[in-house]
């Protein structure tokens, strides 16, 4: 997951850090979801808060 990217769609307004939808495959977190993108079959689209999705990328 690329924290620079998630920063940018932050700031731009894209994402709320409220409600991040995130991209989950095999039951890693791998991506954040814009609207309107395609997702695999082998994805799955889970809505967390900023706080929750960083503990989980950091293992805290």
């Amino acid at each position: 997951m690329d924290l620079n990217y998630l920063k940018q769609q932050i700031d731009k307004g894209a994402v709320s850090k409220d409600n991040i939808t995130v991209v989950r495959r095999d039951g890693e977190l791998v991506d954040i979801h814009l609207p309107n993108e395609p997702i695999s079959a082998d994805e799955v689209l889970e809505v967390m808060d900023l706080e929750s999705m960083l503990r989980e990328v950091f293992g805290y």
